[in-house]
């Protein structure tokens, strides 16, 4: 028999119909590709992302699971868009997601989000990860961060550098995803306050 199901690609509000008969392989894949973020490779879809965080981190608290939470943000974007282009500015979110998704950890299983930290770009230069296990890939993650640097046509991005805030769940008690979330974005706000104030960047702009 067969059948149709209608899929709406938020970004271009145009929806999109796949008819199928017994196999829905081919429709998940293609459904998750309308999910993903084509300059970063990363989950651009706000619900399906909030989702997926939501439900492993309820897992995740329920059976005492250790997991970290980080939230970084791109800093001064507005002035690299402004300064060098918004091609400069996309060439620098392409740069930051294929590295968060190289240092977390990925399964073979794009649609088992227990096998794999969840790593997703939220808004234009905002990324939210969840490290699923607790590894070494957190430190070396934020390393990263620190020594983020990007070149455009051979000249080194002035202001370019990101901040980023993270909580473990081991921390205290926690009471579900914003709860952290809303921790980890104000420890990414202190770090970015920190970076405008030691640089003498006007944050107004």
């Amino acid at each position: 028999k067969l059948s149709s199901i209608n899929i709406l690609d938020k970004d271009t509000n145009i929806t999109h119909v796949y008819d199928f008969l017994e196999d829905i392989t081919l429709f998940k894949e293609r459904e998750r590709k309308l999910q993903i973020d084509h300059l970063t490779s990363l989950i651009k879809d706000r619900e399906e992302a909030d989702r997926q965080m939501a439900e492993y981190i309820d897992y995740a608290l329920e059976n005492h699971e250790e997991f970290s939470l980080v939230v970084a943000d791109v800093d001064y974007f507005k002035n690299i868009n402004d300064t060098y282009g918004h091609d400069c500015g996309d060439y620098i979110l392409q740069k930051i997601g294929p590295l968060l998704l190289k240092m977390t950890k990925q399964s073979d299983d794009p649609y088992d989000y227990k096998k794999n930290d969840i790593v997703t770009r939220f808004g234009g230069d905002e990324f939210v990860i969840i490290i699923t296990e607790k590894t070494d890939v957190l430190p070396n993650l934020i390393a990263n961060f620190d020594q983020t640097s990007a070149k455009w046509r051979g000249e080194l991005v002035d202001s370019m550098s990101v901040s980023y805030g993270y909580v473990f769940s081991s921390e205290k008690e926690w009471n579900g995803i914003y709860d952290i979330a809303k921790a980890a974005d104000a420890r990414m706000y202190k770090s970015k306050s920190c970076y405008y104030l030691k640089s003498g960047i006007d944050r107004r702009r």
